[in-house]
């Protein structure tokens, strides 16, 4: 059997708040979840990844807690026009998680979409992810130079400040063939990261790598058991 990775990701991490949308999750189960999977995994041949997407305050103690106790492989996929401003992450915050082992990866300058629209939903991806919500009142087909800017401005920003980021993910994990090769031809990055709820295997290609997005919208439980019957539907004979 061969080795997989199995991704996942996480948005708003809260600690005290309540939940305001199914996007906000506590803390702690969170974490039990990361935890769970940690433990469980390996007996199907899995390796797992944590993902925090858009460099939210409370991601870096997040990030160093999961990646110091349970020592998984944690990233922070960084939305660099956010940097700095009320309720995000600081430049400093990055290189110290950069220093403490995190991993940090392209958001896009400012979480556009990329993808297209057909009457205002989201056209199918290749391999069937489920998108939700849709992008911040931005309905519109991105143009080609809009889309490299966000693609290659928001690496070079990143660079210029001492941050190494080899990966890009896909706002709303929207992409398609087209977007792909935009990024794999900027020469910035050696992957990219969708939402489509897959394992990863060896066949995945390095600028499509799945991700399932975890949210409120199941308990702890039910999150557990589908992603262990993923495995399972995936798993490598």
């Amino acid at each position: 059997m061969d080795n997989q990775t199995l991704t996942i990701v996480f948005h708003s991490i809260l600690r005290d708040d309540p939940p305001k949308s199914t996007f906000d999750m506590p803390w702690p189960v969170a974490y039990s979840i990361i935890k769970s999977l940690h433990e469980m995994l390996p007996r199907t041949g899995h390796a797992l990844q944590v993902f925090l997407d858009d460099g939210l305050k409370g991601h870096d103690r997040f990030a160093r807690l999961v990646h110091k106790n349970l020592n998984v492989p944690t990233a922070l996929a960084i939305v660099t026009g956010d940097i700095g401003s009320n309720g995000y992450l600081t430049i400093d915050d990055l290189l110290h998680l950069q220093r403490s082992g995190i991993h940090i990866a392209s958001h896009g300058v400012s979480h556009a979409a990329l993808g297209k629209y057909n009457n205002n939903t989201v056209l199918p991806t290749p391999k069937g992810g489920e998108y939700r919500n849709m992008p911040r009142g931005r309905l519109n087909v991105l143009s080609q130079h809009e889309i490299e800017y966000q693609i290659q401005e928001s690496a070079q920003w990143l660079t210029q400040h001492h941050i190494l980021a080899p990966a890009f993910v896909y706002p709303y994990g929207i992409y398609n063939q087209d977007i792909r090769m935009a990024v794999e031809r900027s020469g910035y990055y050696m992957q990219a990261y969708s939402c489509d709820p897959i394992p990863q295997d060896t066949t995945s290609n390095p600028f499509a790598l799945p991700r399932i997005v975890i949210d409120s919208s199941r308990t702890q439980e039910e999150w557990i058991q589908k992603i262990l019957s993923l495995t399972k539907k995936y798993v490598a004979v």
